[in-house]
């Protein structure tokens, strides 16, 4: 989320869509998917499955064209 300090990592690219607000963040890579959770205690959970990489991958292509950088 915008402020956060994973967003300031180098070579990063952000952008935001103002309608959603959540403390829970996805990276989509190779045939896995990584849902964070950025609490006190973050939570890690990875999915292994090429249907679901690739759905989420749809996903994000629709929402990052949606959002603002």
């Amino acid at each position: 989320f915008e402020g956060h300090e994973m967003v300031k990592l180098p070579g990063l690219k952000t952008r935001y869509l103002e309608e959603v607000k959540s403390l829970a963040t996805t990276t989509i890579y190779d045939n896995k998917v990584s849902i964070h959770v950025l609490t006190h205690k973050p939570i890690i959970i990875i999915i292994k499955n090429r249907e679901v990489a690739e759905g989420y991958r749809n996903y994000f292509e629709f929402l990052w064209k949606q959002a603002r950088p």
